[in-house]
């Protein structure tokens, strides 16, 4: 396997030959975005360096290709052409339109557990609406990724009065984190011990049954803070002063 200077393994023309095979596909319709065709070429990379192992016991194949290789790779070999329709997305069509505020709509009453779960309901629908020949070249709709899809939901559940999951924390949900917090620290003789990324989807739980909606992301990285906060605590008891505490 041959190497650059700095001992990456350099890219094969069979592998180019993949890459250039899911980019026809985009070009062509069939996959709706780069990001989409880099997933579909990562068995088909595995499948040839396994290939190369066989052929070649001796040879050091190294890790298989992963995602955050392939794409920068896939996206240099797309023509200027192809690359442009994905630059910037077009505006929301009525259709598009329509499909979110239905969405933001269900939200509002309550039909998900949170707007993001809507969006995500949302971003399903229009790409089946897309794979069946409703995208580019045809009136009505066009890919888009979850992110803009959930902007969009969130931005009209938000306007019809459902407060953003992203909003600060009131006293009844910081007295459910401190709790979590607390059994961080009793956890920790566990082997092998939790992370707050485990206890924060506990934590999500009991806040989603207490009729508070929050992401998974927003728990985790809140009660990291607070548990940073508490280690600090432990390690100079006396140095934070009553007033600062939250």
């Amino acid at each position: 396997m041959k190497r650059t200077p700095h001992g990456r393994r350099l890219w094969t023309e069979e592998e180019y030959e993949v890459l250039d095979q899911a980019i026809e596909r985009v070009r062509k319709g069939e996959i709706p975005n780069p990001r989409r065709a880099a997933a579909a070429c990562l068995s088909e990379l595995e499948r040839i360096r396994q290939a190369a192992l066989r052929a070649n016991p001796r040879a050091h194949a190294g890790e298989p290709r992963t995602f955050l290789a392939t794409y920068p790779q896939l996206l240099r070999r797309i023509p200027v052409a192809v690359r442009q329709r994905f630059g910037r997305r077009p505006d929301w069509s009525g259709r598009e339109q329509a499909a979110a505020e239905r969405y933001a709509r269900a939200a509002s009453r309550g039909e998900y557990p949170s707007p993001y779960a809507a969006a995500k309901a949302c971003c399903t629908e229009l790409e089946k609406l897309w794979r069946r020949g409703l995208g580019p070249g045809a009136p009505g709709v066009s890919p888009r990724t979850l992110q803009s899809v959930a902007c969009k939901v969130l931005k009209l559940a938000r306007a019809l009065g459902v407060p953003s999951p992203w909003r600060k924390l009131d006293p009844a949900e910081r007295a459910i984190v401190d709790l979590w917090v607390e059994r961080y620290w009793r956890v920790q003789g566990a082997n092998p011990p939790w992370c707050t990324v485990d206890l924060a989807v506990l934590m999500r739980d009991e806040l989603r049954r207490r009729g508070y909606i929050r992401p998974a992301r927003f728990c985790s990285n809140v009660l990291y803070a607070h548990v940073r906060k508490s280690r600090k605590e432990r390690a100079n008891p006396g140095s934070t002063r009553p007033e600062n505490r939250s």
